[in-house]
């Protein structure tokens, strides 16, 4: 990816929704903003009483490279796990309850932002695994 336009970021993410009142989701990021600043990050959404979202970074450290996003959960807690380069461990870089809920066929996504308009990136994935008890559709 390359560095985007002032003010904003170019991202590769991992994210979940949740099907609950707060269209709650949980997202694990490789982030590279302006400055060229290259970030291991976590956010959550929520979606206030108002009906607008709420947006909440709860890490974000600098990270060269990405060579895992994961999401993974186990009971009402899913992990946000990251690892930089190929022979580093994978680490949690948080952890949140989302309840119990199944994913909606369709909310689980992996996602880039290119960071403005008439932009391109180029994401290479050598794997891309879901594993689940069962999908459910609605």
């Amino acid at each position: 990816m390359e560095p985007c336009k002032q003010y904003d970021e170019s991202v590769v993410l991992l994210q979940a929704e949740f099907n609950d009142k707060r269209k709650s989701n949980s997202e694990v990021k490789f982030s590279i903003h302006n400055a060229g600043d290259r970030k291991a990050e976590t956010q959550q959404r929520r979606v206030r009483e108002n009906g607008t979202f709420n947006y909440q970074e709860i890490v974000s450290r600098p990270a060269e490279t990405a060579s895992l996003l994961r999401l993974a959960r186990r009971g009402d807690v899913i992990y946000q796990i990251f690892r930089g380069k190929p022979d580093a461990p994978p680490e949690v870089l948080g952890a949140m309850k989302m309840g119990t809920d199944p994913v909606p066929l369709g909310l689980l996504r992996a996602l880039i932002h290119t960071g403005g308009e008439n932009r391109k990136s180029v994401i290479r994935f050598k794997a891309f695994r879901i594993r689940a008890e069962q999908i459910v559709d609605g």
